[in-house]
């Protein structure tokens, strides 16, 4: 008898070990078929030919191409003008930026810091003189600003923000 009840405990174990394993097998199959890449075709009208794409392209563009795209829209003519504040370790900043668009190309810009400290006011000037150079007389798909403009990276970030937030 006691032989029995073991006989079943052990069944009953290698049943339950049995159901674990074939749950863990399933979790595992959906989990890796999530990861997998989705590919979609595309046909002409006429069938007379057909492209895969990538449907993860856009969420592996670099940040570069990404802003290239949005600056591609066209602009409405105008004056636009925006107040952005970064931080910094000590403390925050805030420069009013101002671009000029005209047939979809910049003819204004300007960067000025709002009550800045010494340091910052130095940095942020050196920004605004080289606003000429970098987006004056350019299509916004055109501006490409460097990750830093005079030594200025936090200012520079601001500025591209803004320049970004245009065109979405």
């Amino acid at each position: 008898m006691e032989r029995e009840t073991m006989n079943e405990t052990i069944k009953k174990k290698i049943k339950s070990g049995m159901v674990l394993l074939i749950i863990l097998l399933m979790v595992a199959s959906i989990v890796l078929a999530g990861c997998s890449t989705k590919k979609s075709s595309t046909t002409s009208k006429d069938n007379s030919h057909s492209t895969n794409m990538d449907m993860a392209t856009d969420k592996t563009k670099n940040a570069m191409d990404q802003n290239h795209d949005t600056m591609m829209k066209l602009l409405p003519d105008g004056v636009y003008e925006t107040q952005k504040t970064y931080r910094y370790h000590a403390g925050t900043e805030t420069v009013d930026i101002s671009i000029t668009v005209k047939d979809g190309v910049v003819t204004e810009a300007s960067l000025v810091g709002i009550n800045p400290n010494p340091v910052s006011r130095r940095y942020q000037q050196a920004v605004n003189d080289a606003l000429p150079d970098l987006v004056i007389g350019k299509h916004l798909s055109e501006i490409n600003l460097p990750r830093q403009i005079s030594g200025s990276s936090l200012t520079t970030a601001a500025l591209d923000d803004y320049l970004t937030s245009l065109s979405s």
